[in-house]
């Protein structure tokens, strides 16, 4: 079952009204500073880099100013055409497409915050997988829930169904990336 078969849809209309329309202050601050540590993980230098759901393309924007060669991609038609507005660089490309459409290998796969967005996480995960050239790492953020915010907002949604977030389907512990890395027989490093 596609439970959020309209995200594409949900995606289009906040990227039309405009990113500091609807997410808040915290959330551009949040979505900086994971752009930062994610930045750290990895020397990015002649790295191919696929950035997917790259929204606005400011990580892979500055993958690129690090020496990657990024192709990010994003299903809404409105990110994309935002990101190609705002963002050039001679390593840069971006894709209004689905990651199922990728035919290529890359050395490092990035995932900022949408793996709480798709239906199927292990089988998303296992298809990025396939996608990685030998000793290739993907890199994956997400919110985490064991905080005192996601153990009082977790039991609202659990026991009444109370709307936590308008699109994640999924709200991910440390234990479930841990599992995650099992199932795919790939090293975790955690930060």
């Amino acid at each position: 079952m596609n439970k959020n078969k309209n995200l594409k849809n949900f995606y289009n209309k906040v990227y039309t009204k405009g990113e500091t329309n609807h997410f808040t202050i915290k959330r551009e601050s949040v979505s900086l500073s994971e752009i930062k540590e994610v930045l750290k993980q990895v020397s990015w230098k002649d790295k191919k880099v696929l950035d997917v759901g790259c929204g606005t393309g400011l990580f892979a924007f500055n993958a690129a100013k690090k020496g990657a060669i990024v192709l990010g991609i994003d299903f809404s038609i409105e990110a994309i055409e935002l990101a190609k507005s705002q963002h050039h660089h001679k390593n840069l490309k971006f894709l209004s497409t689905d990651v199922n459409t990728i035919k290529e290998k890359f050395d490092v796969i990035v995932s900022n915050g949408t793996l709480e967005h798709v239906d199927n996480p292990i089988k998303t995960l296992r298809l990025l997988k396939r996608h990685l050239n030998k000793n290739g790492c993907i890199i994956i953020t997400s919110p985490n829930w064991t905080n005192p915010r996601g153990h009082m907002l977790i039991p609202l949604f659990l026991l009444f169904d109370a709307p936590i977030t308008l699109v994640d389907l999924h709200y991910f512990t440390p234990i479930d990336f841990k599992n995650f890395a099992k199932t795919l027989d790939m090293k975790l490093f955690w930060k």
